[in-house]
């Protein structure tokens, strides 16, 4: 293990994130055998498999996905010490790094560090938009100083979490809709009633499949969407349902008059939890 080249990791985390020993190697600007080299290199030095190869691509097996965590770990430390070196220049003290779903950094997170910036004029402050999974994965490897995301959490080791916070769901119905007059909207009265649906990273995507599970009623959808925004936006362009949280409802119904949001009741409230 001692003496491990740096173009090899380099070679290793730019397969990571582009899926193929080609990708790589036009990222990095080498030849595909350069780098099959250099990733065999890495292996028989480490003594570990750290690629599948196939049809699709590469992508890390179970060993190789651990490495990667180690490896992210190195990389975020000297990308901190540039990162300290470049606030002691500017003559700030500290850095607070938070990584955010794009609902929360938009809104929740915005507004918090706007108030912890006046409160510390010292420190510099980064926030960033990271699926779930990710800002998980950012904590762990100590890249991100901390997260806000949605709840419930799965017990983790070396990670701490604080649920300060709950965002009950709403049906956003256009006024055109046969459910515009309900004061309450629950799944079965959305059973074959087309919806914008968010995709399997978003957590809503769970919330709302246990939601509609519990009562054996299959989810109707034909638009998938990353964001809480993004659903808004297209189901009042297209008439049709979506299913957001409190604030995303507020904003809908300030900017859109032709929109009702309603309390939907057999989702449980989101919880917004600070990871650590």
């Amino acid at each position: 293990m001692d003496g491990l080249d740096p173009r090899s990791l380099d070679v290793f985390r730019a397969i990571l994130e582009t899926g193929s020993a080609t990708a790589a190697a036009h990222r990095l600007r080498m030849t595909q055998p350069a780098v099959t080299r250099a990733i065999a290199v890495l292996e028989q030095q480490t003594g570990l498999n750290l690629f599948e190869r196939g049809k699709f691509g590469m992508r890390p097996t179970p060993q190789g996905e651990l490495f990667a965590i180690e490896v992210q770990r190195s990389y975020s430390g000297l990308a901190r010490v540039k990162a300290a070196a470049a606030a002691i220049r500017q003559g700030l003290v500290g850095e607070l790094v938070i990584a955010a779903l794009p609902v929360l950094s938009d809104g929740f997170a915005a507004r918090a560090l706007g108030g912890f910036a006046v409160a510390a004029p010292d420190v510099r402050i980064g926030i960033v938009h990271l699926p779930a999974d990710e800002m998980v994965r950012r904590v762990l490897a100590g890249s991100v100083d901390m997260a806000l995301t949605a709840g419930p959490l799965v017990e983790t080791p070396g990670l701490s979490w604080t649920a300060f916070g709950h965002r009950p769901m709403m049906a956003l119905v256009p006024l055109s809709h046969p459910l515009a007059e309900r004061s309450v909207v629950e799944v079965p009265d959305l059973k074959g009633t087309e919806l914008v649906m968010y995709m399997p990273v978003n957590p809503y995507r769970g919330i709302l499949e246990r939601a509609f599970a519990a009562q054996g009623v299959a989810m109707t959808f034909r638009i998938e969407v990353m964001t809480l925004r993004s659903a808004a936006r297209v189901g009042l362009t297209a008439g049709l349902i979506s299913l957001v949280d409190s604030e995303i409802a507020a904003e809908a119904i300030a900017q859109f008059p032709g929109v009702r949001a309603i309390p939907f009741r057999d989702a449980r409230s989101w919880e917004v939890i600070a990871v650590y």
